[in-house]
């Protein structure tokens, strides 16, 4: 059986139509009080898309701070042990993420080593400052 947008089903709608549904972001919802119609999901609003990009900076956030704390608890009795700066500036990019400009809820957050090998790479370019690439 095909199925589309707007089909309405009377008494019940066959088991094949949730199928369809759940492969083409659509749901079926009540239409009137015998039937059952086929809409599209909406997209997420802007406020619900921020919303998810600052649940997943803070899980990233939190398994940093969870790394690093268990690194510093391994290294710290060392003679010579210095704090990571580096660990200290990713988790400050991660803390302003939704400081960046443009629409940074549709922007990917970094790993730890692909920020890194981005600085470097801006670095090489003369697009960090000495103050920043420390």
């Amino acid at each position: 059986m095909e199925f589309e947008l707007g089909q309405i089903f009377s008494g019940k709608y066959p088991p094949e139509a949730a199928l369809w549904c759940g492969r083409n972001n659509c749901t079926i919802v009540r239409d009137g009080t015998t039937g059952w119609r086929i809409e599209a999901i909406p997209p997420p609003t802007e406020d619900e898309q921020k919303a998810a990009k600052m649940a997943e900076v803070r899980t990233a956030l939190a398994d940093m701070d969870w790394r690093s704390m268990r690194e510093h608890d391994r290294l710290a009795s060392l003679p010579d042990y210095k704090p990571d700066n580096g660990i200290f500036a990713y988790k400050e990019y991660l803390r302003d993420f939704d400081k960046q400009d443009g629409r940074w809820w549709e922007m990917g957050i970094l790993g730890y080593e692909d920020y890194w090998t981005q600085r470097i790479e801006a670095a090489d370019l003369g697009e960090v400052s000495e103050n920043e690439s420390s």
